[in-house]
């Protein structure tokens, strides 16, 4: 067994430092795709009825069908499957990881239909992750579904596991439905500060229904490089120009899955647009609620004072100079998590960050724990 791990681990390039170094990966998926998974933890038996057909409503993709692509059947599982934290702690050892930070894999969830359906499973969803999966002597933490698209419904699930040790952040998707900034998520928000826990956003589907390019795309190469990244920055952007950040100062929010390049430019952007219009911010709702004509800060100060970034897909210049002008710009030393994407195609183990020289020590421990225990109270 021993040289087999040791096999693999030289073919996805971990180093030996990595095994030195305590990782805590920011975001491990998941995948409860299997009605039976998560059957006995629906309560209403309306709801039971209605699933043992259907199952989890799975949404829209728009057309995209990934296994064309990988030339796969499933690109969801690649790296394996792990449901308890007994599979998940041997997976682990895998990979030089240390602690890990599962959050669910349903994607799709947010913009199926069935509210009532959806509830019921975001509820079972967290039970099974309670009952199962958390294990905080052996370092597996999990993030709790809010069911966003319904407010109040979020406000009663949180006060519902608030308490449970364990539960490290909140977890919904960035889409553009329902951005982020609207004042109807502001007693959440007042909850999240108080209880000192993240929002936690990771991208959602692949549909022209939901992103600002329409039916133009031709391949699913596109949408994994555009889709998900303008769908963040149109969140973080929102959540900023909204006043956001100025009524609720202490709310951290972490990006699961966009990347990290565009950070740099969108700061940079948002701060362009703001000399160039200031007083358009005042307009905004809260703003205007709160007597407020201008931001606190500067736009792009929020992005690393409220703001996490998990890393993969990495996507690293090839020169390591880049490398660190790049993270320099990013703040990354107080807003990278580093993450894998377990069990995904995209799984990025954590060799990069031993195997690039325009990272340093110091930014490298940042990444691969100071800023997971710091946002997420570890």
């Amino acid at each position: 067994m021993e040289g087999r791990e040791q096999e693999k681990n030289k073919r996805l390039n971990i180093p030996d430092e990595a095994w030195d170094e305590y990782i805590i990966d920011a975001d491990f998926h998941l995948n409860l795709f299997d009605k039976k998974e998560y059957l006995e933890y629906i309560s209403d038996h309306r709801v039971r009825k209605k699933l043992e057909v259907g199952g989890i409503p799975s949404g829209v993709t728009g057309g995209w069908n990934f296994p064309y692509a990988h030339h796969i059947t499933d690109s969801l599982n690649t790296q394996g499957v792990a449901l308890t934290a007994g599979e998940i702690e041997g997976l682990k050892k895998q990979y030089a990881i240390d602690a890990v930070i599962v959050g669910p894999g349903m994607i799709n969830l947010p913009t199926a239909r069935y509210p009532v359906i959806k509830n019921a499973i975001v509820e079972a969803y967290n039970n099974y992750l309670v009952d199962k999966v958390i294990d905080v002597e052996n370092g597996v933490y999990g993030l709790a579904i809010i069911p966003q698209w319904d407010p109040q419904a979020c406000l009663k699930e949180i006060d519902r596991i608030k308490d449970i040790d364990g539960i490290v952040g909140f977890q919904g998707w960035y889409t553009p439905q329902t951005l982020f900034g609207s004042m109807e998520y502001d007693e959440m928000y007042e909850e999240m500060t108080d209880l000192n826990l993240p929002l936690v956003l990771h991208g959602s589907g692949f549909t022209s229904r939901f992103d600002m390019i329409g039916n133009s795309m031709k391949s699913v190469v596109e949408a994994l490089t555009l889709s998900w990244t303008y769908n963040a920055m149109a969140n973080v952007l929102n959540l900023i120009f909204t006043g956001t950040f100025d009524r609720h100062k202490n709310l951290k929010v972490v990006i699961q899955e966009a990347g990290t390049n565009w950070v740099p430019f969108a700061s940079l952007r948002a701060d362009e647009c703001y000399y160039a219009l200031p007083e358009d911010v005042m307009l905004s709702q809260r703003m205007f609620e709160d007597g407020r004509e201008y931001l606190e800060l500067m736009p792009s100060e929020y992005f690393h004072k409220n703001m996490y970034y998990t890393t993969q897909p990495i996507a690293l210049p090839k020169n390591p100079e880049h490398v660190k002008s790049m993270f320099e710009m990013c703040h990354a030393s107080e807003t990278f998590l580093y993450s894998s994407d377990w069990p995904h195609n995209t799984f990025d183990p954590p060799n990069w960050l031993f195997n690039n020289r325009g990272i340093d020590s110091d930014m490298r421990s940042r990444i691969c724990h100071g800023n997971a225990q710091e946002v997420f109270g570890i």
